[in-house]
Parts: C-alpha cells; structure tokens; sequence
C-alpha cells in the first residue's frame, strides 16, 4: 500500500508540475504580449506628442483666406453651357444648419446668376457632431450617388481633436474616382478660440491636415470667418453676434460666411486651371481604399 501510495503521489506530483509548466507556458506570451502592446503604445504617444510639436509649429506659419489652386473648371463649363448643376455640401452640423440663409443657399444663388437659366440642385449631407472619417464612410450613399458637380466639404471644426488627413484624403480619391471632373472644395469654419487667429493667416491643426490634402491634390480652400474676426477686432462686434456657443453661427454670423464666400467664390472661378489630373499617389497608405 505505501508503494502504490507513493506512486499515486509520484503521479499527482508529476500532473501539478505539468499543469504550472502548461501555465507558464500560456501566461509567458500573454505578458511579453502585454509589454508589447505598452511599448507600442508608448511608441504611439511619443509619435503623436512629436506630431502636435510639429502642427504647432505650422501654427506660427502664415496661411491664406482663399487658395484657389485649380479652382471650378467643371462648374465653369456647366455655366457656358447654361447646364444645370448639381452642388454637395459635406460636413458636420455647421454645413446641416447651412440650408435657407446660410452657405447652401447663398452658394447656389451666386452660381445661379453667373449665367441665365441655370438650376442648381443642392444636396445637403450635413450630420451633427461627425468628422471625416464618418464623411469618408458615407459619401458614397450621401453624396457620390446624387453625381455631383460640385462638392464642398466642412469639417475644419469637427477634426479639431483628431489625426484627420487619410480620411479627407479618402473623400478626395473617392470623388475623384466616382467623376475626375467634380470640382471640390474645402471649407474651413471657425471656432471661438480659432476665430482670431484665423484673421491673422494662423491655421489650427485641423485646417494644417487639410491643406496639405488640399496642396497635393490641388483643390481650392476657403478659410470662413475674416469678416466676422474683423468687426469683432474692430469692436463692431462681439463673439455672441457670430455665435451663442463655440462655433455654431446665429443669423447674423451665417450672413457673414456668406459673404466670405460671396468674396471667395469669383476668385475660384476665374482661375483658368484645366480640369484634375489623375490621381497622384495617396499621401497616406491605405487612403486609396
């Protein structure tokens, strides 16, 4: 008995060390996973300090109100050919609440009197509280599927906190793709703390990842917001005749885009670029897809 004890303890024995050896073995790849995965962390914390140091920089660098680039050329021969035009609006809430008196009307009553009997058709695609990387996802739906002559895309406001260029890069070479002649282009809206600066030429980084988007593919930009940043440097103004929050613009502050783009939009249409070059490669991998 004592023989067959030690041997059922020998046994017992035996099976608990395989047991802590299988143990170790499974707890082993879980922690070198796990240092892993805060080395990388920390690999992506230290890249994203060093790309904010970077965008802050770009800061102090002097930007333009209006950057034509290659300007409508599609739009412009719609209108010699007194054709109708389809105009999108992409964005966030700023470009939803944009509709009867704000930026949506007032772009398609300009365009509708650069040439007699020519019908606009809007399409509005703002959403609330949503950043390019949800535009990039449903502008196929919203927008790509209206055949758009025309799009304008706001999102300056909602990329404040976020790595934006592969999204809006995203919206371009999806555009392009759909129709090479869809004239774009970009809208910056402002925010309280960015309205000063904005006068100034000083973007924020938002506006920095858009327009280095907006440079490789050669697509105008309007930076919203100098007129309203003048009377409110002027004293003729105060932030709550722009806005009762942080960006959302009241009447009188719509009225002002509105004639912002009203001073921007002759400029893009003049410019006598030919329609878009294809697609030169994408500034971020993956961007095409």
């Amino acid at each position: 008995m004592k023989g067959r004890a030690r041997i059922v303890l020998g046994v017992v024995g035996f099976a608990a060390l395989a047991c802590a050896v299988c143990y170790v073995c499974a707890l082993l790849p879980m922690q070198l996973g796990r240092k892993a995965e805060r080395a990388a962390g920390k690999a992506q914390k230290t890249a994203n300090e060093t790309r904010m140091k970077i965008e802050k920089a770009a800061w102090r660098q002097p930007g333009q109100s209006v950057v034509a680039r290659t300007g409508l050329p599609n739009l412009r021969t719609k209108l010699a050919a007194h054709a109708p035009a389809t105009v999108a609006f992409l964005g966030g809430s700023i470009t939803k609440n944009a509709g009867e008196g704000g930026f949506i009307s007032e772009v398609a009553a300009w365009i509708e009197t650069q040439a007699a009997g020519v019908h606009v058709e809007t399409i509005n695609a703002g959403i609330g509280n949503t950043g390019s990387d949800l535009g990039a996802q449903r502008i196929d739906a919203d927008v790509l599927s209206h055949r758009p002559d025309v799009l304008f895309v706001e999102f300056a406001v909602n990329d404040s906190d976020r790595e934006c260029t592969a999204d809006m890069e995203r919206i371009v070479r999806k555009t392009r793709a759909a129709n090479p002649q869809t004239d774009i282009v970009f809208l910056y809206a402002v925010m309280d703390w960015t309205l000063p600066r904005m006068e100034a030429g000083k973007f924020p980084p938002s506006v920095i990842r858009h327009e280095k988007v907006a440079a490789h593919y050669g697509i105008p930009t309007v930076a919203l917001g100098c007129e309203a940043a003048r009377k409110i440097r002027l004293g003729e103004w105060t932030w709550k005749n722009f806005s009762n929050d942080a960006c959302h613009p009241t009447a009188d502050g719509y009225a002002s885009y509105n004639r912002d783009l009203a001073a921007a939009l002759p400029q893009l249409l003049a410019t006598k670029a030919s329609a878009p070059n294809p697609l030169p490669p994408p500034l971020v991998v993956g961007a095409e897809k």
